[in-house]
């Protein structure tokens, strides 16, 4: 195909035989199109045969010669070599990958109450492993105090950042914090009861809230006894979440292992293992960029409904999107007792 005529596109994707191409009209060109060329290649380190591809630049117009000199070219090229050594490692890795997406598919998310700090974490952290504890916030004063009417009594004249205008913004930054205003505690509440369900406005963690010294009083609420938790590192590795019905966190996972705690309102919770690679197609950086219900169907999808008191533990790299079913005030704490490394270069997704 000549540089003249504009590059045949073919199909994204690759599969244990070649992917068929787009439909053309034949050509005589004394070329094949680099992207004809890129598409035979991605194909043959796939494990397409050398004649399916051969057989698709033929039905394309390719003459038989052509077509056998430019195929002769890119299986001996030292790249090609270099490539089928990454192809192949990438196969065995998939075979890894293959098994921990079955096992992960056969799971379900446990409920314990009365869990302990070792089984915790010697169980549950340690084996990158989700967990619902229905007791651990139970009897914290938040859950007793915590609602629309306290925050408004209470801290109504409290300055609180929220972000604006989500509705509008694509998926992944919708929780990057842009387009963030101040107002009054106040201000918000009577926003959220006038509301109903909406995604446009979000007080989020990126806000850092709590580090506000009008609102550090909330986490006098909280109780850190159980031995999860490091008092220590509290301030800085706690996130508070507040806002109408409606709200959603799109479909992403974090760097870091956390506590996510339920104080007020209901949030539906969908949770996806790290293993289910079919979120890497579509993903950027952490976010999936698709919604639950658009997931192939054979993607295990876990789902909970969380409560008041009820908490889960969400390790570093399960993807999660989160939706309030009614006003809802809830925390996330990443500042386990027991040190974990963040893992910022945990992105999958990246391009």
């Amino acid at each position: 195909m000549s540089e003249e005529r504009e590059d045949v596109a073919p199909r994204s994707g690759v599969h244990d035989s070649a992917s068929e191409p787009e439909p053309t009209s034949a050509s005589t060109d004394e070329r094949v199109s680099p992207a004809w060329i890129a598409w035979a290649t991605e194909n043959l380190l796939a494990g397409a045969t050398r004649e399916r591809v051969r057989q698709a630049w033929l039905d394309e117009g390719v003459s038989s010669a052509l077509a056998d000199v430019t195929l002769d070219a890119i299986v001996r090229s030292p790249i090609f070599a270099g490539a089928q050594a990454s192809a192949s490692r990438a196969r065995r890795l998939d075979t890894i990958v293959r098994l921990a997406r079955e096992r992960s598919r056969a799971a379900t998310i446990e409920s314990r109450e009365g869990l302990d700090a070792d089984t915790f974490f010697g169980t549950y952290v340690a084996q990158n492993v989700p967990v619902l504890l229905p007791d651990f916030a139970r009897d914290w004063p938040a859950i007793a105090r915590w609602s629309l009417d306290h925050f408004e009594q209470v801290y109504g004249d409290a300055p609180i950042a929220i972000a604006e205008d989500r509705a509008s913004l694509p998926v992944h930054e919708r929780n990057a914090g842009r387009d963030s205003r101040t107002i009054a505690m106040r201000e918000l509440v009577a926003r959220i009861r006038a509301a109903g369900e909406t995604d446009d406005f979000y007080a989020i963690a990126q806000d850092r809230n709590l580090s506000r010294p009008e609102l550090a009083p909330l986490l006098r609420d909280v109780d850190l006894s159980r031995g999860f938790l490091d008092p220590a590192r509290l301030v800085n590795a706690v996130a508070l979440w507040l806002g109408p019905a409606g709200t959603i966190t799109p479909l992403h996972h974090d760097t870091s292992s956390i506590l996510f705690v339920q104080i007020f309102g209901r949030k539906r919770v969908t949770l996806v293992a790290p293993s289910e690679v079919a979120l890497l197609d579509r993903a950027l950086a952490m976010y999936a960029r698709v919604e639950p219900h658009e997931l192939p169907p054979e993607v295990r999808v876990h789902e909970l409904e969380l409560g008041p008191g009820d908490t889960l533990f969400l390790p570093v790299g399960w993807w999660h999107h989160v939706r309030a079913l009614t006003p809802s005030i809830s925390l996330a704490f990443n500042g386990l007792a027991r040190a974990l490394p963040a893992l910022p270069w945990y992105c999958p997704g990246a391009r």
